[in-house]
């Protein structure tokens, strides 16, 4: 899962993240996804077998938080 590696890259690699090139576009997509899933947007998602999609929403919420805490000590995030 890529939030789930993001998450573990933030822990160790911050700089990247908040570069020219990349870092409000990182910053959006993070809000982008911490939007849909936890919002009343988020209600709408309706998968009947989730475990064939390996569709975690939860763990996806506790990735996103971690992201944000790893990036919480950088003012330019």
């Amino acid at each position: 899962m890529v939030i789930c590696l993001m998450s573990k890259v933030t822990l160790y690699v911050k700089d990247p993240f908040v570069s020219d090139e990349l870092g409000e576009n990182f910053a959006q997509a993070v809000n982008f996804c911490l939007d849909q899933l936890a919002s009343q947007k988020g209600l709408k998602f309706k998968i009947k077998n989730p475990e064939r999609f390996n569709f975690e929403p939860k763990e996806i919420l506790v990735n996103l938080i971690v992201m944000y805490s790893n990036m919480s000590q950088l003012e330019k995030f």
